[in-house]
């Protein structure tokens, strides 16, 4: 199969379809360590650094195979957590406190919010054989309209510098990397709309310091707002409407690529706002969540898997800086791109460490680079 018919078909599915999975596990909880609060959806990184599950709606941990441990939770706005084996008792995270800049407001028209952030993904296609890891960092920029204005902006990621890093291993012993961009058609960062639109905040956690409200889809819950204290998640399942929390895009039959798209979720976190209504103003984080269960034929034969291949994506955006543009500044903005190198990428102070494998890999490709 030629790459190019794999790039074609990850974009339908991208354009067709976005959502989340659900594990057979055990009964215990990933939970916020103060409110004992249930986290859904946390990444679960594997002792190589391959994204190997999630815990579900309910923060349960999915039974997984003693040899995948130790074993890294990450979820948006806690401090990574490790654990060395299986569990008898619910997992506490920690909650980070970080707070951006003060947004500069310079006097006169500014309808537009310019946004920076570093951004991380790590995907993971695992068959029954081979697995390929590949992450890679970026600093992007958003400009979105929060006034009525002419200018359209934009709230899929703009990358203004990027890296790349790849691991292949497989069965036989074979453990390489490089920095070979054919698989990037599997990463969704600049895919994706990323800032949400201002939403009204439930009356229920209004007036209150800790309070969650759910709004229910046709099967699932589609969007859970969970309010603590000067921060507040607003979770989100493209999913809830379907019977059995898959989707399988038709398109995708045609080129041989039957996929099952089973999560894809979204994790906001925002400073409380003093209003009604979460805007755009007050993001502080967000994260993304897929997984997808490749079935046919091409994919097979691609990655040499008589098995599913399994792709898992966990992706987080880190705002780093907030400004208020005029309508001129904000033309000039997207004819005028800023100018960056992949030197200047750093991971801002609430970024979590990165996996000690997923470090391992960037120290091997930077090696062959010099």
């Amino acid at each position: 199969m030629t790459m190019n018919l794999m790039k074609k078909a990850f974009s339908i599915i991208v354009s067709v379809s976005i959502i989340l999975g659900t594990f057979h596990a055990n009964a215990f909880r990933l939970v916020d360590a103060e409110t004992k609060a249930p986290l859904p959806l946390a990444s679960i990184a594997d002792r190589s650094g391959n994204v190997v599950g999630m815990t579900d709606k309910s923060g349960v941990i999915p039974e997984l195979q003693k040899d995948r441990y130790p074993i890294t939770f990450n979820y948006m706005g806690y401090a990574s957590l490790q654990i060395l084996k299986p569990v008898d008792h619910d997992v506490r995270m920690i909650q980070q406190d970080y707070e951006l800049p003060e947004i500069v407001v310079i006097p006169g028209s500014r309808p537009l919010l310019h946004l920076t952030g570093y951004m991380r993904e790590i995907t993971s296609v695992l068959s029954s054989s081979d697995s390929v890891t590949i992450f890679k960092e970026s600093i992007v920029d958003f400009l979105v309209p929060v006034e009525k204005t002419k200018v359209k902006g934009w709230n899929k990621a703009r990358e203004l510098a990027s890296k790349t890093y790849v691991r292949m291993s497989d069965s036989s012993g074979r453990d390489s990397v490089s920095t070979n961009h054919e698989y990037e058609f599997m990463l969704w960062g600049n895919r994706k709309g990323l800032i949400p639109s201002a939403a009204k905040i439930p009356d229920i956690i209004k007036g209150t310091d800790a309070a969650c409200d759910t709004v229910m889809g046709k099967y699932y819950p589609k969007i859970i707002w969970w309010k603590n204290g000067d921060v507040t998640r607003w979770y989100g399942d493209a999913l809830a409407n379907e019977k059995d929390h898959i989707t399988s895009p038709w398109a995708l039959k045609l080129f041989g690529l039957t996929t099952d798209v089973t999560e894809i979720s979204e994790n906001y976190v925002f400073d409380t706002p003093d209003g009604d209504f979460i805007r755009p103003t007050d993001l502080r984080q967000a994260s993304v969540t897929i997984d997808m269960l490749a079935k046919g034929k091409l994919f097979k034969k691609t990655f040499d898997s008589s098995s599913p291949v399994n792709v898992r994506t966990y992706m987080e955006l880190y705002l780093t800086d907030r400004e208020f543009l005029s309508e001129e500044e904000g033309k000039s903005l997207k004819k005028e791109i800023p100018e960056m190198e992949s030197s200047d990428i750093l991971a801002p102070p609430n970024a979590n460490p990165l996996h000690p494998a997923i470090l391992r890999t960037v120290e091997r490709v930077n090696s062959l680079c010099l």
